[in-house]
This record gives structure tokens, C-alpha cells and sequence, in this order.
């Protein structure tokens, strides 16, 4: 009996620890299908290339020009400030003339070829000169020791004289001229001792030149074209035209073929004389008109002057009065100072000159910005 009973518990016992293995069995291959438990990736690594490190890349294909306006500037086409100067007479204001901003920039800022921001030109007025124990007789007389007194104070300060040429170039490119420049007309027919006494030994101490406001009346003395025309060659004297009957100027009753023949006379009797046709017209007593102003732009001439004492031109920046807007050419109507207080206006023309300068300078970061924004079809401008 006892056998049996042992018999039994062996049996039991055997059947328990099968089935204790079954179980360890089933729990180990259901492991792996734990929600918790690490999914097994063949062990392989994905490290990044060491090509793709996501590192800010410098922005250098934005082409971002050097003259780039600042971010405040707000400017639209034309909204440019403008020099104003001060101690300019009462109804005196400046003037532009050249119509296109972006060329107005190039020329003025192109600084390697043209003139400086500045630069400064005085035209003067001259008639008659007298000795010291002659009292000048009116408003266009000046003393032989005034003149002595102006020529070596524009020396001191620095100027230099210009042709009508070099004038023309400069006010319509911006052509390098001596930053503070003169040009020095003397009016009517002069014989030619006149320029020889007063101008050349200024020719031979600075290389000085004058211009001459001629007129080509019919009833000139041959002796008189000809002593003239001797001063050619020598450089001293550039003759420019002051109309054929002079003592009649041009007014608004003037007839058109009087306005023809005081415009288109001097161009071929200078010619025939001088060897070169006037590109400056001196209106006779300081006296135009629009249609004065139109037919002498037809006949070719690129300047003119008036008799109206202004201030000095600059480039682009020309100071007129009423008159002279009415005609809505600056070029044509140019101010000329009179030689009986051109000692005092070189001193104007330099502190307008310096003045002019510090508002460039002051400006030259909206001025360039303003041409690298609107003016992108024009050539980049030289450092």
C-alpha cells in the first residue's frame, strides 16, 4: 500500500515539472512582443555625413552692392535735397538744369575723372579799367589798383581761370576743372594793348586767360580785327560773341530777323577773323528772351550770360532770379559779378564753396544710395 502511494507522488511530481518547463518555455518566446520591451534593430547606426551639418551658411549670393541706401531712406525718384546757400540776394534761388537724376549723380560723383563736390565758379564782368588819378567815371569803371587788388587776392585764395570750353564741360559733365575757377569777360571791342597791359603779365605769372565779349559790328576797323585776331595764337585772349549792333538789345519788341542777325552774325565773322565760331552769347546789356534764348540754342551756342549779378554757378546749380526762370534755361542765362564788387564776392563764392562741399559730404550716403536704388541701368560709379 505504502508502494503505491509512493508510486503516485513520483508520477505527480514528474507530470508538475513538465509542465513548469512548458510554461518557462511559452513566457520566453512571447518576451519579444512586449509593448516595453526594446525593439532590436540589427544594431545598425545611422550617423549624418559629415557633408550635411546643418551650420548657417554665410549669405554671399545676395549681390548686396556696396552703395546700398540705408534701410530709413525712403526716397522716391526727384526727392533729392538740394543745396540751399546763404547770403544769396532776395529773390535769388538755385537752379538745375540737367534732367535726369541718375545722370546728375554719375557725373557728380565719378570723383577720379570729374570735379570735386565744390568746385566753384566766379564769372566776372569787366568794362573799362582807369588810371589811379582818373576818377571812374561810372558803375563799370573800375581803378587800375582795385583790378591789381582783385587779381592777387583771387591768387591768395586760390583761384584759376577756365575758357568758355572748360565752362561748358564743367556745367554739363562735371568736367575737372580747378576746384575754385573764374572766368574773367571782358565786354565790347578792346584794342589790343588793352589786354596785353592789364591781363598778360598775369598770363606769364599764373598762365591766367580772359575772354572777350566781342562785337562783330560791320563798321570795325580792319587795323582792329586784326590786332585782335594776333592775340589768337598767344592763348591770352578767348573771344566769344556780344552781338553784331550791340547798342540795341534784344527786347520782346525785337523783330525775328533782327534776333537772327545778332545771333548768326557773330558765328561767321568770328569765324572769318578768329579761326572759330563763339560757343558763349554775352547778351548785350544783359538783355534776352525766350525766344532770343531759343534761336540761340538753335544756332548752336551752349552758353550765355546775363548781366545780372547772382552769385556763384556750381555744377548743376545755377543762381537766377525771376527773369531768368522765365526763359526755364540756366545755361543761357548765366549771372555774371560786376568787377566793381568782385573783390568782395570771391570771399562769397568761397564760403559757398565750402558750404556746398560740407552738404555734399553730408549727403553722399543718401545720394549714392538713391543711384544704387534707381539709377541700376547706369555704369557703377568710381570710388
Amino acid at each position: 500500500m505504502q508502494t503505491k502511494t509512493t508510486l503516485r507522488w513520483l508520477v505527480f511530481l514528474m507530470i508538475c515539472i513538465s509542465g513548469l518547463a512548458a510554461c518557462t518555455s511559452r513566457l520566453s518566446s512571447t518576451e519579444a512582443l512586449s509593448p516595453f520591451a526594446p525593439v532590436r534593430t540589427n544594431t545598425l547606426t545611422f550617423t549624418p555625413a559629415s557633408t550635411s551639418t546643418l551650420t548657417p551658411v554665410p549669405p554671399t549670393a545676395t549681390h548686396t552692392p556696396s552703395l546700398t541706401p540705408s534701410p530709413t531712406i525712403t526716397l522716391t525718384p526727384g526727392s533729392l535735397p538740394t543745396f540751399q546757400a546763404a547770403g544769396l540776394y532776395s529773390g535769388v534761388s538755385p537752379a538745375s538744369y540737367i534732367p535726369s537724376t541718375c545722370q546728375y549723380l554719375y557725373s557728380r560723383w565719378n570723383l577720379m575723372t570729374n570735379s570735386q563736390p565744390g568746385t566753384v565758379v566766379v564769372p566776372v564782368m569787366f568794362h573799362s579799367i582807369a588810371g589811379d588819378t582818373r576818377p571812374a567815371g561810372d558803375v563799370t569803371t573800375i581803378t587800375e589798383s582795385y583790378f591789381h587788388s582783385f587779381m592777387d587776392h583771387a591768387a591768395q585764395l586760390g583761384f584759376q581761370t577756365i575758357t568758355t570750353a572748360q565752362l561748358a564741360d564743367f556745367l554739363e559733365n562735371n568736367a575737372k576743372i580747378p576746384p575754385r575757377s573764374m572766368i574773367l569777360i571782358v565786354d565790347d571791342r578792346k584794342r589790343a594793348q588793352y589786354f596785353t597791359t592789364f591781363f598778360e603779365p598775369y598770363q606769364k605769372k599764373y598762365g591766367w586767360t580772359v575772354t572777350n565779349a566781342w562785337i562783330s559790328h560791320p563798321d570795325t576797323p580792319a587795323y582792329l580785327w586784326n590786332e585782335n585776331a594776333a592775340l589768337v595764337p598767344t592763348g591770352l585772349v578767348d573771344f566769344q560773341a556780344h552781338g553784331v549792333i550791340h547798342n540795341i538789345p534784344i527786347e520782346p519788341d525785337s523783330s525775328d530777323a533782327f534776333i537772327h542777325t545778332e545771333l548768326y552774325g557773330p558765328l561767321t565773322a568770328m569765324l572769318d577773323h578768329f579761326g572759330s565760331k563763339p560757343i558763349a552769347y554775352i547778351w548785350p546789356r544783359g538783355l534776352f528772351t525766350a525766344k532770343a534764348v531759343q534761336v540761340a540754342r538753335q544756332a548752336g551756342y551752349q552758353l550765355g550770360f546775363s548781366s545780372y549779378p547772382r552769385g556763384p554757378l556750381l555744377f548743376n546749380w545755377i543762381p537766377i532770379g525771376e527773369p531768368e526762370r522765365q526763359v526755364n534755361d540756366p545755361l543761357m542765362v548765366l549771372p555774371r559779378s560786376w568787377d566793381t564788387t568782385a573783390l568782395t564776392d570771391l570771399d562769397k563764392a568761397v564760403a559757398i564753396s565750402q558750404a556746398a562741399q560740407a552738404f555734399a559730404n553730408q549727403n553722399k550716403g543718401t545720394e549714392t544710395g538713391y543711384y544704387a536704388q534707381y539709377c541700376k541701368n547706369y555704369p557703377g560709379l568710381l570710388p
